[in-house]
């Protein structure tokens, strides 16, 4: 009885040790002076949310203002083994557009934007200290022009 009580408190401990060691939960806010767009449209200010939502899965709430005002906002839940989903929300439309994210590492995660003619790379990076998430995209749009990104979020 002692056996089983003990090691389930060890079940407990190692499962609430594994959500809390994912260096990505928790919510971002952009540094804006200090991230950079090439051909890119860049956001006044964003928050990011990012919340565990299963064995594998997140859910990423993304809330932009961007340089005319407009707010917009998506949501969406990413398994983190390259399986795509749509994200929901007012940025955009979507109906067409699919994102996936793969775990590379503890602290980085392959993420692959997909829409009609145009498929956009990128990487999520969390620092060792965690303090600060790094979000890089590059590639080329549907008309050929180059684009690069980086965004700088830190934790709050």
């Amino acid at each position: 009885m002692k056996f089983s009580r003990n090691l389930l408190l060890l079940v407990f401990a190692v499962s609430s040790v594994s959500a809390a060691e994912n260096p990505f939960i928790g919510t971002w806010k952009e540094n804006a002076p200090k991230s950079v767009y090439l051909n890119q449209p860049s956001s006044e200010s964003a928050m990011l949310r990012i919340e565990s939502a299963g064995d594998n899965e997140v859910k990423i709430t993304q809330e932009f203002v961007v340089r005319n005002g407009r707010k917009s906002e998506s949501v969406e839940i990413a398994a983190l083994d390259g399986s795509d989903v749509r994200p929901v929300g007012t940025s955009a439309p979507r109906s067409q557009v699919t994102r996936s994210f793969r775990s590379i590492s503890p602290n980085v995660w392959e993420r692959i934007l997909k829409a009609p003619g145009d498929v956009r790379h990128g990487y999520w990076a969390v620092s060792s200290d965690g303090k600060m998430l790094v979000i890089t995209g590059f590639g080329k749009d549907p008309k050929g022009q180059e684009y690069y990104f980086h965004r700088v979020l830190e934790r709050q």
